[in-house]
């Protein structure tokens, strides 16, 4: 059996420890916001708000994990199951809520009136359902074809029986496919300006906010790409070509690599968004008055005004 040296060990357990419990806080303040903040209230702040719950799970996942060594212990892989299973689904659900995201940005630029026709709950339910129902598949299916053979260490990529791992190819292709939301986001941009049939004229959303908004989902991709993605696509090719030794270091410090997705929600927000900014500080003299005290609130510059109808005032960077 192959063992990884004790300093490693306890390397990646304190990274790991420590980048959890910075997420943990900035994701609850984010769904704090969300909660407590009606400029927030619209229905890609709800999505980012599933997400960011989503990220929740993970990071809550990764802690038991990590308290437990299961990353550094060996079982069999129907116990490592039970162990993981819950991370698994929310691992396998955040990863399709970035195309989801995608498309709700792609919709409110493509079709913004039927976008905004929709009520913020069905709108929100319709969205998520298809990454929940997949997700949850996707477990079922590891459930039916588990078998108690020894694998070297528990994580929610070891845990998948040999036969179910084309699963994670097909799930990276769909985030190749959130890459090329990206491009097509940009074309139709770009498209607005000249077509008439596209014509942001006709929509409640200006030229510069189109930009913030891809220029945002961007930031997340880029983020998401470079973390969860690569950390998966890492995993795989380890198993595949390396040799065991080389195979579990890898796969033993990857996790550090992977961490950041489930973190930057309330990062980006606060970087990209005055709107998250000041909510953020709402949220966080509400739970905590005595540390955080209420500053003058900056004034929103990314709001969009129609003077003859305010029921259709919105914000240019509502991004997570």
């Amino acid at each position: 059996m192959v063992m990884v040296p004790l300093y490693a060990q306890i390397a990646v357990t304190v990274v790991a420890v420590c980048m959890c419990f910075v997420g943990l806080a900035g994701n609850i303040t984010l769904l704090a916001a969300t909660i407590i903040c009606k400029e927030l209230h619209r229905k890609l702040c709800y999505i980012v708000a599933v997400l960011t719950t989503l990220h929740v799970v993970c990071l809550l996942c990764e802690l038991y994990m990590e308290a437990l060594q299961l990353r550094f212990t060996p079982m069999t892989r129907d116990i490592c199951f039970r162990h993981t299973f819950t991370y698994s689904f929310a691992m396998f659900a955040q990863s399709m809520m970035f195309f989801m995201l995608g498309m709700d940005f792609l919709f409110a630029i493509i079709i913004p009136l039927r976008h905004f026709a929709f009520t913020p709950s069905s709108y929100v339910f319709i969205m998520c359902l298809p990454p929940f129902l997949i997700s949850g598949g996707i477990v079922f299916l590891f459930f039916v074809t588990l078998n108690d053979d020894p694998i070297e260490f528990c994580t929610p990529i070891q845990m998948i029986p040999p036969r179910m791992i084309w699963i994670l190819y097909v799930v990276n292709g769909s985030n190749v496919a959130v890459v090329a939301l990206n491009v097509i986001m940009f074309i139709v941009l770009k498209s607005t300006h000249t077509e008439s049939g596209l014509s942001v004229r006709s929509s409640n959303w200006s030229p510069l906010c189109h930009k913030k908004l891809v220029l945002s989902f961007m930031v997340l991709t880029v983020v998401f790409v470079c973390s969860w993605c690569f950390s998966v696509m890492a995993c795989l090719l380890a198993k595949r070509y390396l040799s065991k030794d080389a195979s579990l270091a890898i796969q033993t410090y990857v996790v550090v690599l992977a961490l950041p997705t489930y973190c930057q929600n309330y990062f980006v927000g606060y970087i990209r968004s005055d709107r998250y900014r000041n909510a953020y500080r709402k949220a966080l003299h509400c739970m905590l008055p005595c540390i955080f005290r209420l500053r003058q609130v900056e004034p929103v510059a990314d709001r969009v005004v129609h003077p003859g109808n305010p029921d259709k005032n919105t914000s240019c960077t509502i991004t997570s």
